[in-house]
């Protein structure tokens, strides 16, 4: 056949090589799709990698290299969200929420045993992405019972949150204490 178009082998060779190469390309390219969809546009060409790694090692297929996952994700226009750090100092909403739910100890914290209720209190600061915005979270805790005394929600991370927090927290526990003196 090569004889009858007077085409040179080599040529043919790279041809033909480009044609199965673009048909794993798009392969590739549809899985990053569907992975990237899956995990709601949160994993970056690393991630990706990785994954893909994986799946194809169960299916038996060779594996993609970093770069090319990378390629592929510019050349369709696929990015990550991630989230950027805001500078801006803008009055927030304050959402209060009460809670007496008790949780055990994920963290498993080396600190001192507190066995007396109200003596000993923890603070932590979550961040929670919920539909693309970064709110955050701040809790008390108490040590002894690991009840939450206090929480609050707002979308920006502020001085201000956070005594408002601490405020409504030894408010709660002078009630408390309050009313285990009448007890």
């Amino acid at each position: 056949m090569l004889e009858v178009f007077d085409i040179k082998r080599s040529y043919w060779d790279k041809y033909k090589n480009k044609i199965e190469d673009s048909m794993v390309n798009q392969m590739h390219l549809n899985n990053i799709k569907i992975i990237f969809k899956l995990h709601r546009s949160q994993f970056g060409y690393r991630k990706l990698t990785e994954y893909l790694n994986k799946l194809y090692d169960k299916l038996g297929i060779f594996k993609i290299n970093h770069k090319k996952v990378l390629r592929l994700m510019k050349e369709n226009f696929i990015m990550s969200i991630y989230q950027k750090k805001v500078r801006k100092r803008i009055a927030n909403k304050v959402k209060i929420k009460q809670s007496t739910h008790n949780y055990s100890d994920l963290i498993k914290r080396k600190y001192f045993d507190a066995k007396i209720p109200l003596k000993v209190l923890y603070t932590d600061i979550t961040y929670l992405t919920f539909r693309g915005q970064t709110y955050y979270q701040y809790t008390i805790i108490d040590r002894a019972t690991r009840q939450i005394i206090d929480y609050k929600i707002g979308k920006r991370m502020t001085v201000k949150l956070v005594l408002n927090n601490l405020e409504d927290a030894l408010n709660k526990i002078k009630k408390i204490k309050k009313n285990w003196v009448e007890l």
